[in-house]
């Protein structure tokens, strides 16, 4: 009789704490439609690394409850906060606020959210490439190629493409100041930054892409800039008086 109470009292223990972990779920709801428009206006991102972000953002609202909101009635792998996240994600999708490229979630209003997710994108179709292949893959293109590549039915902006690849092989450093940034999933972050403008009909080729640190990317477009070589093995120019010669093959 006694055992029998105390598994009562221990089960009604654990229904409370179920009760008040889901309560805080619910309550965190609103946090996180506020929060993931934020987060994704400064950096696109995959589902995992955004769960990771609001770890650190709301520690309040990560809870063990499990999630049992699997479709065939099977529990999934994830925790409820994490079910909740996912269903503000579409209710932010269905009213436009964000956006999904396959794999990545984006702000559609930012001009730049859309090309960075679709680069993102690209490191996750080729990071796990063979740098052969990439090389063989680059040094293929034509100037005269369409804009646009079909990738697993997602129509994703060539020169996007070809920025993810450059990144890759040269190892996501800055081709000024050989810096890597790394982010806090561990993964690397660089730019593109194009020699020749594209908006003046110039290549989206190897030859017209520099991989750049943040930094060195404003500096090359906001600076003063004189270009004295350029073909496509480097290019050498004068960046606020200092010169530079940067290897351009692949």
């Amino acid at each position: 009789m006694i055992d029998f109470l105390k598994f009562l009292s221990i089960e009604g223990a654990f229904s409370r704490y179920t009760m008040l972990e889901c309560m805080k779920v619910d309550s965190c709801y609103g946090k996180f439609l506020e929060l993931i428009p934020i987060i994704l206006e400064k950096e696109p991102m995959a589902t995992p690394e955004l769960y990771e972000s609001i770890t650190i953002a709301l520690p309040e609202c990560i809870t063990e409850e499990k999630c049992a909101h699997g479709n065939d009635g099977n529990e999934r792998n994830e925790y409820e906060w994490q079910h909740s996240v996912r269903r503000a994600q579409y209710d932010l999708k269905s009213k436009g606020v964000i956006a999904l490229l396959d794999h990545v979630w984006y702000r559609p209003k930012n001009p730049r959210s859309k090309d960075e997710a679709e680069e993102k994108e690209g490191e996750l179709i080729y990071e796990k490439m063979d740098p052969v292949k990439i090389r063989e893959e680059l040094k293929s293109l034509t100037p005269k190629e369409t804009d646009w590549v079909d990738i697993n039915g997602t129509r994703i902006k060539r020169d996007n493409l070809t920025i993810a690849r450059l990144k890759i092989l040269r190892g996501f450093k800055c081709q000024i100041c050989n810096t890597s940034i790394v982010k806090r999933d561990g993964k690397f972050y660089a730019e593109g930054a194009h020699i020749k403008p594209k908006k003046d009909g110039f290549p989206e080729t190897p030859d017209n892409i520099l991989i750049l640190c943040p930094n060195h990317h404003k500096e090359f477009d906001l600076g003063k800039r004189d270009v004295l070589e350029h073909n496509s093995e480097y290019v050498r120019f004068l960046l606020n008086g200092r010169e530079y010669r940067i290897g351009l093959s692949v």
